[in-house]
């Protein structure tokens, strides 16, 4: 994860207390810190189940959305036979993707 984007986090988090926006600041904390508790316990493997990676990035979505105060649609689908539990791919190949 880009320091960058921790700093924009924190800086936004900042924000929302300061216009006394409580409740979303709330919100906020919990979903950025199970994210960020994501990356920590991800970072110790080199691959991910394609399953993790998927909730890896609705969470990542969901921070965004407070983050940024807006909706985002977005849709992750795929193939019922395809069998996500068991595909593995290397830790964070698609946030940047969704990131950019």
């Amino acid at each position: 994860m880009n320091p960058h984007y921790l700093f924009n986090s924190l800086a936004n988090l900042e924000q929302l207390i300061i216009a006394e926006k409580y409740k979303n600041s709330q919100i906020f904390i919990s979903e950025f810190s199970q994210l960020l508790r994501d990356v920590l316990v991800n970072s110790r493997q080199k691959l991910i189940s394609l399953t993790q990676e998927f909730c890896f990035i609705k969470k990542y979505i969901q921070v965004e959305e407070i983050r940024l105060q807006r909706s985002i649609d977005f849709k992750i689908s795929h193939s019922d036979e395809l069998p996500v539990d068991h595909i593995l791919i290397p830790v964070m190949i698609l946030q940047p993707i969704i990131e950019n």
